[in-house]
């Protein structure tokens, strides 16, 4: 074993992590020469350390995950934010908004959903959600042109038909990154061969042309729009928009530092009408290892009135909840901290690894080995499945009372704290 390996495995995990996890780790080595990429894995080391993670519960499949996180973190620093969606993602957000009493008050208004990624799955669900309501998706990631293969596979490309993004269909993400040289040749070689056979028309227009294994399709997102639903191209800042009542940004914030948040926060009051809502945070599957934050405009000013994240956070399975990219992310901190009030509480932390463990097993993913660990049971099951399975669980765990007893441990440490209409862990900072 290496001293890097060696040193994290001491400094963050009092030298428990298992022998297993250890050599999962060492392959990241490398990367981690790249002082960036090494204060990124640091970075997420001390945040886990924060919350009191366990190095028993630090799993292979956890030391994985922050490899591919890795992989993304260095395509951010290369400029590309993933505009990568997943459906029912911000269900939860809608019913929080939706029981909100200032948003009952307001039948109709303007929400603009900023870096709503493609495909927009999530922005077409709140549209149909909330049929009354303006609803404006704005990233600088969408697309003029869209490859897509008949495994689900696709890539995006601007108008002047550079690579924009490219990810894997139906749980083949995984399988497409692992060697990104020869997926843009392969991509680009597509989009090469089947523009020519475009029909002549308006570059605004939505046209498309394939033969069944493959399609080529100019402008995709205009697939999406309806009555209450339009898209703009556009970054943070840099468009004309209608004022908003509610202003909603996830997985994209966090990509930045302190300084680009505070300037897009400003933007955001200077778009919202008085009283108007912003979301801005982290969000996985149906809400899983999410974090937020909540404002609210105030005259000239837009005030925070809470901080909220999911149950699962308590234990993630995966790496994203500890990932910043920046030493200001000051969700991350705020997570990490009141993680480690709740976890330092050891009636509550004993009894709810117990009962997550015992899920875990009987839904088929972890189980501990002899040697104490937890370890990833063997399965056939999707990337899409454990991810289902791990949604079923966090919600169990909530109707068990779960959530409340965190709430209550944050209460007794003295904070202001209560679970919000989305189900959610929120305090005032």
């Amino acid at each position: 074993m290496s001293g890097l390996t060696e040193k994290w495995n001491e400094t963050y995990f009092n030298g428990r992590l298992s022998p297993a996890v250890l050599s999962q780790l060492a392959t990241l080595e490398q990367s981690a020469r790249h002082p960036e990429v090494r204060a990124f894995l640091e970075r997420a080391f001390c945040h886990m350390q924060r919350a009191r993670f366990p190095a028993t519960a630090f799993t292979v499949e956890l030391a994985t995950q922050f490899g591919h996180v890795v992989q993304m973190v260095q395509d951010a620093w290369q400029g590309t934010v993933p505009p990568f969606t997943l459906e029912g993602r911000h269900h939860k957000l809608d019913n929080y908004l939706e029981s909100h009493p200032w948003f009952q008050a307001n039948p109709s208004g303007t929400f603009l959903d900023v870096g709503c990624g493609f495909p927009p799955l999530t922005t077409v669900a709140t549209a149909g959600r909330f049929p009354n309501w303006q609803v404006i998706g704005i990233d600088p990631a969408l697309p003029h042109y869209l490859v897509q293969e008949e495994h689900g596979d696709y890539a995006l490309f601007d108008e002047n038909g550079a690579l924009q993004y490219f990810q894997g269909g139906h749980g083949r993400a995984l399988a497409v990154w692992r060697d990104p040289v020869s997926a843009r040749e392969h991509f680009t070689d597509l989009w090469r061969h089947w523009r020519p056979q475009l029909a002549a028309g308006s570059p605004e227009a939505a046209a498309s042309v394939g033969n069944g294994r493959v399609r080529l399709v100019q402008n995709p997102v205009r697939h999406y729009e309806r009555s209450n639903l339009v898209f703009r191209h556009g970054r943070i800042g840099a468009l004309a928009l209608p004022a908003s009542h509610v202003i909603r940004c996830f997985n994209v914030l966090f990509y930045f530092d302190g300084p680009f948040r505070q300037q897009a926060l400003a933007w955001f009051a200077s778009l919202l009408v008085d009283g108007g809502l912003a979301l801005c945070g982290v969000n996985g599957f149906h809400s899983t290892r999410c974090r937020y934050t909540v404002y609210r405009q105030q005259g000239a000013d837009l005030v925070e009135t809470e901080f909220a994240f999911s149950l699962d956070n308590v234990r993630p399975l995966g790496g994203i909840s500890w990932s910043a990219f920046h030493d200001d992310d000051e969700e991350v901190s705020r997570l990490a901290a009141l993680v480690g009030v709740i976890r330092s509480n050891a009636s509550f932390q004993h009894d709810f690894d117990a009962r997550l463990d015992v899920l875990l097993t009987e839904a088929g993913l972890f189980h501990y080995g002899h040697d104490g660990y937890l370890r990833e049971m063997p399965t056939a099951m999707t990337p899409s499945e454990r991810e289902k399975h791990q949604y079923d669980i966090g919600e169990q765990l909530d109707q068990e009372g779960y959530t409340t007893a965190a709430v209550a441990v944050l209460q007794q440490a003295g904070h202001q704290a209560w679970r919000n209409s989305a189900g959610h862990i929120a305090v005032r900072i």
